[in-house]
């Protein structure tokens, strides 16, 4: 998914590692480790296009908040599975329907305050279920910079969470990062065919088609996640 069109790592496989019977805790750290790869490969290869100035204070908040990010996901932990996966199937469709309706206007000059509310809330939804994009997204969008230092600016950012990030996890969920870490590790061949795949589906079909299967796919999970439990109670 992330391959094929520039986003959805999170989005695609917090809502499935859900549906697997994965709790939130355990699929936000998986989708964490497997997606700090893409991260990293992404940086070093657009690592020239970094405007430190700009993203350096952004960032600094982002990593501020994260733990108000962290306390939300310990706070849904304790409810059942089925209500978790109805929040994070509702967090899905808001998220695909800003990125579908919001039509962004590029800028020359924009407040300095949109920034900061963009990184304020990358950092909490990056700590509640490492999906800290979305907000950024609707910033970097409207600036007036090249494709290569928009790609890195939003890859940085959430790069920069991970360790942090990590750090905060394991004091709230210390207990099932052994087993999660070796499924993560072992994921990681099917995560590199899988963007290889990704890749090569990218150079074949037209951007305005992925971003239509992509979205379908989300959506279809989203609304998947919402109703399961009426499902359930019809079977």
């Amino acid at each position: 998914m992330q391959s094929i069109a520039g986003f959805g790592f999170s989005l695609f496989a917090i809502a499935t590692l859900i549906m697997l019977d994965y709790s939130l805790p355990e699929a936000v750290i998986l989708s964490t480790f497997g997606s700090t790869i893409q991260r990293c490969i992404g940086v070093a290869a657009l690592r020239r296009s970094v405007d430190w100035s700009t993203l350096a204070p952004l960032i600094f908040l982002g990593i501020l908040v994260i733990p108000i990010g962290i306390w939300l996901l310990y706070s849904l932990s304790l409810q059942e599975k089925l209500f978790v996966g109805q929040v994070f199937g509702i967090l899905l469709i808001v998220t695909l329907t800003i990125r579908s309706f919001f039509k962004i206007t590029v800028q020359d000059k924009i407040h300095w305050c949109w920034g900061y509310l963009a990184a304020f809330f990358s950092g909490i939804l990056n700590g509640l279920a490492n999906i800290g994009g979305p907000p950024l997204v609707l910033w970097i969008q409207a600036q007036r910079w090249t494709t290569e230092k928009k790609r890195v600016s939003i890859l940085l950012f959430t790069l920069s969470y991970v360790p942090f990030q990590f750090i905060y996890l394991y004091m709230g969920f210390g207990n099932i990062f052994p087993k999660i870490l070796t499924v993560g590790f072992f994921s990681i061949p099917t995560l590199v065919i899988g963007t290889f795949i990704g890749l090569a589906i990218g150079k074949k079909v037209s951007d305005k088609l992925l971003r239509v299967i992509s979205y379908s796919i989300l959506m279809v999970l989203g609304f998947f996640l919402i109703l399961n439990p009426l499902i359930g109670q019809t079977k």
